[in-house]
Formats: structure tokens, C-alpha cells, sequence
């Protein structure tokens, strides 16, 4: 994948997860990995960028307005369930932080728990869509396990800025019995699995991994270690030296499915 494909897949992550006026060149050249004017000469000004997300946006069926008001309240729900927790948290407190009326909120999600939820698929759709463009970073590396190591770093800083986001998860998974709360969790976790599977599935074919586990076994395989490893960092991240694991994680990771010897460049 080239540069400019990278940045506006970055870009257009971005912009399931937050308000277009949000998006700035710095944030996404972070991601992308390029300096800030890389981006903009692909993407233009801030107004032209911004303006293509809109138009993507309604590619894709979606309202910009209206998508920007849902992504609004997301983040203000965000923030309060950061704040709060989920069981402290309510939908008053979206608004206020939203700036927005209470009935605006309900307009949009019922219920704290669709909010919840809402705000968890727009969290693993944005990681979706990164899938592709980091597993082919990882592969096309002339160190794999390095790279890998690099994108666990990357995780893990993202987790420990963000520590009350794992807590959050268990928290509303724990306080939801209900079975169709666990029924939509497992599917969009599914869809994870469905995405990550097919992608191994591909490195099957082409010869990159061994076919002898199952892809959908191997995925399930590689996001239990990492959603493990991200409540470790968050119960640890005073009292242990993640950090310098990475490369021991990145190895044994990479090991565990099975790598074929890369072919000469």
C-alpha cells in the first residue's frame, strides 16, 4: 500500500471516530507514519480534507451531519464514561458534555447501553479498518518480528493513554447479563475474527504462513493474547516493564502461527 492509500485510510478511520473539524494533519501523519506535509499534499487544505471525508461519508450512505452529531455525542460519551464509569455514567451528563438537549441524545441512541455499544463498534470499525494496511506493514518488513514489535509498542502506548478504556469494557461487560447485549458483542467480534481470519487465510495461500492451524483458530488465537496483554498492561502499567517485553511478545507471536521463511528480496 502506498502513502497516499495509507493516509486516507488513517484519515477516514479517524473519521468514524470523530468530528471532521477534529481531523488535523498531525494526528494522521502520526498514524500513517510520514511527516504532516505529506499529508496535506495528499489530502489539501484542512477545508478540502475535510470536505472529501464528508463526501466519503455520504459515498457510504451516511448523512455528514448527522454522522457528525452521532460521532459527537460518541465522544462526549467517551469522556463521561472516562469520567464516570459506565454504571455512574448517564445520559444527562452526555448531553451537558455534548452541549447538546437530552432528547437529541435518545434521538440518536435509546439507551446508555446502545450508546455503550455504539460507541464500542465505532472503536472496533476504526481498528478494521487499519487491518489490512498494518498486516501488510508487519509482512512486507524486513523484519517481521521487529515491525510487529513496533505496532505492539504502538498498542500498548495507545492502552496506557487510554487506561480506563479496557476497565470500561469489562465494567459494562460484567453489569450486561442480558443475552442480547452478548449477543451484539459477540457480533461485532465476530466480524473482528471474520476479517482477521480471511487475511490469514491469504497468507495461507500465498505461502507466507503454514496452512496447518485453521485461520479462524489463528485469529482467535492472536486477539485473545493481545486483549490479554492490554488488561495486563492496564493492571501493571506502575509496577511492570511492558515496554521492554515488546520484543519477546512480538517474537513469540509471531512464532506461535507459524511463519514461512520470507522469500528472497
Amino acid at each position: 500500500m502506498d502513502s497516499k492509500s495509507r493516509i486516507v485510510e488513517i484519515a477516514l478511520s479517524m473519521a468514524d471516530r470523530l468530528p471532521l473539524d477534529k481531523i488535523n494533519y498531525a494526528d494522521i501523519a502520526e498514524a500513517a507514519g510520514v511527516h504532516w506535509t505529506t499529508v496535506r499534499r495528499h489530502l489539501g487544505s484542512k477545508e478540502q480534507m475535510r470536505a472529501y471525508l464528508a463526501d466519503q461519508l455520504s459515498d457510504q450512505g451516511r448523512d455528514p451531519a448527522k454522522a457528525d452529531t452521532r460521532t459527537k455525542i460518541l465522544e462526549s460519551a467517551r469522556s463521561v464514561f472516562a469520567r464516570c464509569g459506565y454504571n455512574g455514567a448517564t445520559l444527562d451528563q452526555v448531553a451537558a458534555d455534548a452541549g447538546m438537549s437530552k432528547g437529541a441524545v435518545y434521538w440518536h441512541y435509546a439507551s446508555k447501553q446502545d450508546l455503550y455499544m455504539a460507541l464500542l463498534e465505532h472503536n472496533v470499525a476504526a481498528q478494521r479498518r487499519l487491518i489490512p494496511m498494518q498486516a501488510q506493514a508487519v509482512l512486507e518488513a524486513e523484519d517481521p518480528i521487529q515491525a510487529l514489535s513496533f505496532w505492539l509498542r504502538g498498542q500498548f502506548r495507545a492502552c496506557l493513554e487510554h487506561p480506563d478504556s479496557a476497565l470500561l469494557f469489562l465494567e459494562f461487560l460484567v453489569s450486561s447479563r442480558e443475552r442480547g447485549i452478548r449477543e451484539k458483542l459477540a457480533a461485532v467480534f465476530d466480524e473482528m475474527h471474520e476479517q482477521v481470519s480471511h487475511m490469514l487465510a491469504e497468507l495461507q495461500r500465498s505461502g507466507r504462513l503454514s496452512g496447518k492451524a485453521d485461520a479462524k483458530a489463528m485469529s482467535v488465537y492472536i486477539q485473545s493474547v493481545m486483549h490479554g496483554l492490554m488488561v495486563t498492561a492496564v493492571i501493571h502499567r506502575d509496577d511492570m516493564e511492558l515496554d521492554s517485553m515488546m520484543d519477546d511478545f512480538a517474537g513469540m507471536l509471531w512464532n506461535g502461527i507459524d511463519p514461512r521463511p520470507s522469500p528472497e528480496r
